[in-house]
C-alpha cells in the first residue's frame, strides 16, 4: 500500500518494482520456494487540494507503442494494475458508508479534511463515534490521530469544542497534551526541516525529480539519519544506495 498526495506518471511502474521487492525478499528468505505468495498493489490517493487521479493505473498504459502495435500484441503485454482508493473523488458520507475498523476509517476521512482546516471542531462531528472508540479501545492511535490533526489543520483549541463536548473530558486532555507536544516539537522540527530541505535539494540536483515515498522517508526522519543520507549522495550513484540500510 503507497499513500500519495498527488498523481504519479509512473505510479504503476513504481508498483512493479515494490512487488518484486517483496518477492525477492521472501525467495531470499525462503529458499527453494517455487510458488510466489500473492502481493495486491493499492495506492491511496489524497491530494490536499482536492485534485483527482489523472495518471494510468495499468502498467501497459506506460508502454510507449503506437495503437496498431498495442492492438496486435494485445494480451502479450504486461498488464500489472494497481487497486486505486481516490480520496478526492469519494464524498465523507461515502467513506463513513464503508465497511471498515473505526482505525482506518478516521484515517481516511482525517487524510481527506483535515489539511489546512480551520473547523475540525465541527467537520468531525460525524466521526465523534469512530473517535470514541477510538479514545477507548486504541488510545494511542487516539493519540497518533490528535498529533496528525495538530501538525497539519488550522483549528486552534477553542475550534475542537464541538467534537470535545461529544468526546468528554477525557479527549480534551488528550487533545491538550498532543497540542504541547506539537508545540514542543515544533521548536526542534524549524532546525531539522533545514536539514530535509538540504537534503531534498541535493537530490534533486543529482537523480532530478524526488518521489514521494522518499519525500516522506525524509520528513520523518531523525537529524542523525539526515546527517548520513546527506553524506552518502556525494558517492552514491542511484536514489537506492543513499537510503539503503
Amino acid at each position: 500500500m503507497e499513500h500519495q498526495s498527488r498523481s504519479d506518471q509512473l505510479m504503476a511502474f513504481r508498483m512493479l518494482e515494490y512487488m518484486v521487492a517483496i518477492w525477492n525478499r521472501y525467495l531470499r528468505l525462503n529458499q527453494g520456494a517455487r510458488r510466489l505468495p500473492a502481493v495486491i498493489p493499492v495506492v491511496v490517493h489524497c491530494d490536499p487540494n482536492g485534485l483527482r487521479w489523472r495518471a494510468p493505473t495499468e502498467l501497459s498504459d506506460l508502454l510507449d507503442i503506437d495503437p496498431a502495435a498495442r492492438t496486435s500484441l494485445g494480451d502479450h503485454l504486461p498488464r500489472l494494475r494497481f487497486i486505486l482508493d481516490d480520496l478526492g473523488a469519494t464524498d465523507v458520507a461515502a467513506l463513513r458508508a464503508r465497511q471498515l475498523s473505526p482505525v482506518t476509517k478516521v484515517l481516511l476521512i482525517t487524510l481527506k479534511i483535515a489539511p489546512g482546516n480551520a473547523q475540525l471542531g465541527h467537520d468531525l462531528l460525524p466521526l465523534a463515534h469512530e473517535l470514541r472508540l477510538l479514545l477507548e479501545q486504541h488510545p494511542a492511535e487516539f493519540d497518533q490521530v490528535m498529533t496528525y490533526l495538530w501538525g497539519v489543520g488550522k483549528t486552534n483549541l477553542d475550534g475542537f469544542e464541538p467534537l470535545i463536548d461529544q468526546l468528554g473530558p477525557r479527549a480534551k486532555e488528550k487533545m491538550m497534551t498532543a497540542a504541547e507536544q506539537f508545540r514542543i516539537e515544533g521548536r526542534a522540527e524549524g532546525r531539522i526541516e533545514e536539514r530535509v530541505e538540504i537534503l531534498l535539494d541535493l537530490l534533486a540536483s543529482k537523480f532530478g525529480t524526488v518521489p514521494d515515498r522518499i519525500i516522506t522517508l525524509i520528513s520523518g526522519a531523525e537529524p542523525a539519519q539526515l546527517r548520513k543520507w546527506c553524506t552518502r549522495v556525494l558517492a552514491a550513484n542511484t536514489l537506492d544506495e543513499v537510503f539503503a540500510e
